[in-house]
């Protein structure tokens, strides 16, 4: 195997960890209830990506499986926490019987369908497109920038205080 190959093997190994982990717990989650685990994990990421860069073959599989042991120690230890995922944050609407999921990247996709299937994932980033280039949610990001903290409530959106939006009102302002 080239050492090519060997990274390569190592780095697909070692992003399968980092999903499976990922999928339900960010780091901060980690340092905060499993530091010492977190502190190790850190540092052999920094030795397995050095490995990667300048190592021998021998050094990348070395850290490449100390990084798979690490991720598979951080997924148990949360697991055994009696914590919640927050890798991602969920929403539901009972008048249209939506649920939806958002969160970092893609890792918490999969665990999100194991949920509930129905559910819908999105990342930050997509949820900041949609509001940005859908048309029809142009008035939703103009309601939210004009009266931060209203909500969407039925068909018309509502100030903090539930108070009715009027229509003319929740349109852009600067487009």
């Amino acid at each position: 195997m080239t050492a090519i190959d060997v990274v390569a093997k190592w780095r697909a190994l070692a992003s399968e960890a980092a999903q499976r982990f990922e999928a339900r717990w960010t780091q901060r989650r980690l340092a905060q209830f499993a530091g010492d685990i977190a502190a190790r994990l850190n540092a052999q990421n920094a030795l397995f990506y050095e490995a990667c860069l300048s190592g021998t073959r021998a050094d990348v599989a070395r850290h490449g499986a100390g990084v798979v042991k690490g991720y598979a120690a951080a997924t148990e230890a949360m697991a055994n926490i009696p914590i919640g995922d927050d890798a991602y944050r969920i929403g539901y609407d009972p008048q249209t019987d939506t649920h939806v999921a958002v969160g970092v990247g893609k890792a918490p996709a999969l665990r999100v369908a194991e949920i509930n299937p129905r559910m819908i994932y999105l990342t930050y980033d997509e949820v900041a497109a949609l509001l940005g280039r859908v048309a029809a949610l142009k008035p939703v990001a103009a309601a939210k920038r004009q009266w931060p903290g209203c909500e969407i409530i039925g068909e018309q959106p509502v100030n903090q205080f539930d108070q009715p939006i009027p229509a003319d009102e929740a349109t852009e302002q600067d487009a």
